[in-house]
Order: structure tokens, then C-alpha cells, then sequence
């Protein structure tokens, strides 16, 4: 369980941190140090993870299954929380 936890929490944390950022960025004029900020932050945070994800690999030996299910598990539930979603709006013919 708490490999499972570990998993979900890097997932959720990039998610959120991509969110978070993204949403900084709508409706700005295009900066190009911003951008370049941008792009180096969001792989600083990319880096982090690989990072994270290689000491509880090799170093601490983390079992890989629970590890990839909570990875997966924000994944499936960002997806099925989309299709939720869009299910519930009205469709418009035109």
C-alpha cells in the first residue's frame, strides 16, 4: 500500500504542478523568457521524478507492480473523470 501511495502521489503531484502552470500561462502574450522558464521548470520537475522513481527502483528495491498501479491509477482516473464529463453535456446539433 504504500509503494501504491508513493506512486500516486508522483503522478498527482506532475499532474498538478502541469495544471498549475499551464493555467498560469493562458491568456499571457507570448513571452519568449517565460516560455524558456516554463520549459526548463517543466522538466526540472520531470527530471525529479525520473529521479524519484530511480532511487525506489534500484536503490531501495521498491516492488514494481503497486509502484506502476498507482502511476496508473491517476492516469485512469483523470481519464474516466474526462469521459464523465463530456458524457454529461448536452450535444449540439447544428
Amino acid at each position: 500500500p504504500l509503494v501504491f501511495g508513493i506512486g500516486v502521489s508522483l503522478a498527482t503531484a506532475g499532474f498538478w504542478h502541469l495544471a498549475r502552470s499551464v493555467q498560469a500561462q493562458i491568456g499571457r502574450e507570448f513571452d519568449r523568457q517565460a516560455a524558456i522558464k516554463w520549459f526548463l521548470n517543466f522538466n526540472l520537475r520531470l527530471a525529479l521524478t525520473g529521479v524519484a522513481l530511480f532511487v525506489l527502483i534500484v536503490k531501495l528495491h521498491a516492488p514494481l507492480l503497486p509502484l506502476l498501479a498507482g502511476l496508473t491509477f491517476t492516469v485512469a482516473s483523470i481519464a474516466v473523470w474526462s469521459v464523465t464529463q463530456l458524457a454529461s453535456k448536452p450535444i449540439k446539433e447544428s
